[in-house]
């Protein structure tokens, strides 16, 4: 009896480890078919990428900003995107920044590093009155400084288009008067010009060639730029358009104004540096040149009235 009982002992365990060992080759065996059946279907081998593999930046520090432009965009109002995306849109997006980031940028920007500063001013040895003067104006500056760098990035981008617009249309006007068409002088300053007017000007070719009219892709580009001269310009292409007016010569006409206003505009800054050199004269120059002068007569005054000492 006790044999029959370590017989069967025996042959139960083998019929365990022989299961345990099949089941593990039919699953090894299963997934090697998903692979073969894989790599049939794509026609190649498929690697899968290991992300411990992958740098630091990408598996940790990515994601997270995009979690946190991802947070940012949805808690924004709809309307502050669009006013965001249309002043980033005129600086031509500064720094590579899309609406999520300039978002996230001014966030940290007004109220973190305003809140670290005021951690580390509010442990400090300071009567009570000047740690809030200060948190006050530090945080005021920060509020103020991403929208003051913004407003001069649009602003000096819109001054590079008034400058640059003369000697484009001038080279449009012999480009069109040689004999190419509209959007072949266009072509043209796109390959001979580099800056921000040249750039507006790819982005109205490539419109075009995705299928906008040119009537729509110059308009969209008026809006983009939002220059007074660039407006009047493409007011002026269109309407010749409609009419059926030679463009070379409504070019040649826009050439000679934008050229003269350049002149104006040239002729104001130098009417208003006086005004502005006034400021630091009587502040830094006027100051030395009385010391220079006046100084030895009130030496001699000195002398005259209380001696030599």
């Amino acid at each position: 009896m006790e044999y029959l009982v370590y017989l069967l002992v025996l042959i139960s365990s083998a019929l365990l480890f022989m299961i345990i060992i099949r089941g593990s080759f039919w699953r090894s065996g299963k997934m090697q078919q998903r692979i073969n059946r894989i790599n049939e279907l794509y026609e190649e081998n498929i690697d899968i990428e290991d992300r411990r593999q992958l740098p630091f930046k990408t598996r940790i520090i990515e994601p997270i900003f995009e979690k946190i432009r991802t947070l940012v965009r949805r808690a924004t109002p709809e309307g502050i995107r669009f006013s965001v995306g249309q002043k980033l849109s005129l600086a031509d997006y500064p720094y590579g920044l899309t609406i999520a980031g300039w978002l996230g940028f001014r966030f940290a920007f007004s109220y973190i590093l305003p809140l670290v500063f005021a951690i580390f001013i509010w442990f400090g040895s300071f009567p009570i009155l000047v740690k809030i003067l200060w948190i006050a104006i530090f945080a005021l500056i920060c509020n103020i400084f991403p929208n003051v760098v913004l407003n001069s990035r649009i602003s000096i981008r819109k001054n590079k288009i008034s400058m640059e617009l003369p000697d484009v249309l001038d080279l449009l006007t012999v480009s069109v008067e040689a004999g190419l068409g509209f959007d072949g002088a266009l072509s043209k300053v796109v390959e001979k010009k580099r800056g921000p007017l040249s750039a507006e000007f790819s982005k109205v070719l490539n419109e075009i060639q995705l299928g906008k009219t040119r009537r729509e892709a110059l308009r969209s580009m008026s809006n983009r730029c939002q220059v007074d001269d660039v407006t009047v310009f493409i007011s002026s292409v269109i309407q010749a358009e409609k009419m059926g007016v030679s463009i070379g010569k409504v070019l040649r006409v826009q050439a000679d104004q934008m050229r003269i206003k350049r002149r104006q505009r040239a002729q104001e800054q130098a009417m208003k540096a006086p005004v502005k050199m006034l400021l630091p004269m009587v502040l830094f120059i006027f100051p030395s040149i009385f010391v220079v002068i006046l100084g030895p007569a009130f030496i001699q005054i000195k002398n005259s009235l209380f001696g030599v000492l």
